[in-house]
């Protein structure tokens, strides 16, 4: 009878941390899109460190499309519908911004010194680093619902 007593105990606790989990991890999404968002208003490149430029209409509205998506993503993730697509989603997402985050800084990186990464650059890629590390959190989530399921 006691033993009872601490199986559901144990069941209740780990759905609270599971749930501690997935607010976190959501919260991190919300994070790394509000970092994307930011970093569109700043500058990209610095040009001999005197004049900084910002990017084009098409690099705000791309950046601010992967905010939104990282958004939606945490939206998701906090209402409980976190499922496998979800996941490969956000892995996703994740792979695309940071190629496009390093081909930025690649790009002005090889320019000798002349034009370099400015301020935006890395706040974007804070950004990316904090959707990994948000996808991660959602996928051990998802990885102890199975479990905590199977153990049922």
């Amino acid at each position: 009878m006691s033993t009872s007593h601490v199986d559901e105990q144990q069941v209740g606790d780990s759905v609270g941390s599971i749930g501690k989990r997935r607010r976190n991890s959501s919260r991190l999404f919300f994070a790394a899109g509000a970092a994307l968002g930011i970093s569109v208003f700043l500058p990209w490149a610095s040009i001999a460190g005197i004049v900084s430029s910002h990017m084009s209409g098409t690099g705000v509205a791309v950046m601010l499309l992967f905010a939104a998506a990282y958004g939606a993503i945490g939206s998701r993730a906090q209402s409980g519908h976190d499922s496998r697509a979800l996941c490969a989603g956000a892995w996703s997402l994740n792979l695309v911004v940071g190629l496009v985050v390093f081909a930025v800084y690649h790009v002005l990186g090889k320019t000798e010194g002349i034009v370099a990464p400015a301020v935006g650059v890395f706040v974007a890629s804070l950004g990316a680093l904090v959707g990994i590390a948000a996808t991660i959190m959602l996928h051990m989530t998802r990885s102890s619902q199975h479990i905590q399921g199977n153990a049922r």
